[in-house]
């Protein structure tokens, strides 16, 4: 018989992550998440850039998480990722 499969491609964008703690304090611990393995901690204090690529023409999100005196706090950020290109965006804890 005859097996057809039908492939769909999309042009990458990529993300240039700027992660900073604005107000850092001894014990914080700062955490992103991309999902699909595409995880990181931060203790103490964080001014890191990160790039990472994402399907473009397309809404993506990120997971984030701050620990401060025990106490964990969580967000999400939207962002659109342009294809065959790359956007900034700063992430402030």
């Amino acid at each position: 018989g005859t097996f057809t499969k039908n492939y769909y491609l999309s042009a990458y964008g990529w993300v240039n992550f700027h992660f900073i703690s604005t107000n850092p304090q001894l014990g914080d611990i700062y955490s992103y998440n991309l999902g699909g393995g595409a995880y990181e901690e931060f203790y103490e204090s964080v001014d890191e850039y990160r790039i990472w690529d994402f399907g473009g023409n397309t809404n993506h999100e990120i997971s984030l998480e701050l620990k401060r005196n025990g106490i964990w706090s969580s967000w999400q950020i939207p962002f659109y990722v342009f294809a065959l290109d790359t956007i900034d965006l700063e992430i402030k804890f």
